[in-house]
């Protein structure tokens, strides 16, 4: 009997078969890259096949046309400021919570990137900002599925294929809200921890990747990464999109249909091609897309908290291609692979790209150091008249 649940080049470690298997004889196992894969205890299976029919990947979720497109964010200052992206999901969650529901979203837990179950609203701030990382999602299928069970209105918050996961684990169930971002990709939480190590830390206890400024600011405890000279190789191979899981690179949900009620991201590029004079956009400003009369249900609930402003879907997809396709990096991925976990994250990515590392870095000096040294020798200059 074969161990594979599905080919791995397709398998988005969502977890879901986990939790189906009546026999508990599946574990996620890592590859040397991290990359968290279902194996099944063959002396406990009893091959009922219920985890390859449960598996997206087998049995695909329905996609859906996008209904309306959406600039938006939060009216009160503090509520956006503190969100990476214009606080749609935050307010969101918030009104889940006030109607005595429940929420799950990613947050850092014992120094993991995991998912959470969350039903007060003083805990919805450890699932802001960004995560550019895989989030363990499996162990919340079950309690989320009891919540529904129990007749609470339950907002799941997560990539589009733990959105899938997650739909194909309970089903069309009126009480559930699915969130989904419009994702690069997932690097494993392997690479994250490899790398903080080389950085002196072996205890994640704070992370953040970006700040309010829709800046790209990459911080974990004491460590910041724009303090020093060089760019950091994490946040770099994450951007450029060569570390991540192989199914990314195959993704089945980077397409203009989505999957999910609501998909929710930055809106990149906003005004480029059509003028926009809705307001300033420099403190965070979402992408909504409605994708199904639950999602547009959503969406009215929160309206008196949100500026919303009607845009093109097409305007969307120029500033997030991800909503056109997969990234197109897989070569570089596996000449990565060839290096990772041989040598550390920061070397394989230098031996990966040198010359984009390189460039990077001294775009880098000339920005931070450039404007100093002008003032400088002018100073001498004049002094020395």
């Amino acid at each position: 009997m074969t161990n594979l649940i599905c080919s791995h080049e397709f398998c988005t470690g969502c977890g879901e078969c986990l939790t189906v298997c009546p026999q508990h004889c599946i574990t996620l196992q890592p590859n040397p890259q991290g990359h968290l894969y279902p194996r099944i205890d063959t002396q406990k299976c009893v091959n009922c096949n219920l985890c390859r029919q449960k598996c997206p990947a087998n049995t695909p979720v329905v996609l859906h046309e996008p209904q309306a497109c959406w600039a938006a964010w939060a009216k009160e200052e503090k509520e956006r400021t503190t969100s990476s992206s214009g606080a749609a999901a935050s307010l969101f969650a918030k009104y889940i919570i006030a109607k005595g529901g429940v929420v799950y979203g990613a947050a850092l837990e014992k120094g993991e990137i995991r998912h959470i179950r969350v039903h007060q609203e003083h805990d919805l701030g450890r699932l802001k900002g960004s995560k550019y990382v895989y989030s363990y999602a499996a162990d919340v299928y079950a309690p989320l599925r009891q919540d529904l069970m129990d007749g609470k209105t339950v907002l799941f918050v997560g990539t589009p294929c733990q959105n899938a996961g997650v739909s194909n684990y309970v089903g069309d169930h009126p009480n559930l809200f699915l969130v989904n971002l419009i994702c690069h990709g997932t690097p494993s939480f392997q690479m994250l921890k490899d790398h903080l190590s080389t950085r002196g830390i072996t205890q994640i206890d704070t992370i953040q990747f970006r700040n309010n400024n829709n800046a790209y600011d990459f911080r974990c405890n004491d460590y910041r990464a724009l303090s020093r000279l060089l760019p950091d190789e994490y946040v770099t191979c994450f951007l450029m999109g060569y570390t991540y899981r192989p199914a990314c690179y195959n993704c089945a949900y980077a397409k203009p249909q989505r999957a999910g009620d609501v998909t929710l991201g930055d809106f990149w590029g906003l005004g480029k091609q059509t003028p926009f004079e809705g307001g300033d956009t420099s403190k965070g400003c979402s992408v909504i897309l409605i994708n199904t009369p639950k999602g547009k249900q959503l969406l009215e609930a929160c309206r008196d908290k949100m500026h919303l402003f009607p845009r093109a879907y097409q305007e969307a997809q120029v500033g997030n291609p991800q909503l056109c396709g997969p990234v197109p990096c897989r070569s570089i991925a596996d000449k990565f692979n060839t290096y990772y976990p041989r040598y550390s994250l920061a070397w394989a990515a230098w031996r990966t790209v040198p010359r984009l590392l390189a460039t990077r870095a001294l775009k880098d000096i000339l920005k931070r150091y450039t404007p100093a040294l002008r003032i400088k020798r002018a100073l001498q200059k004049w002094l020395a008249r």
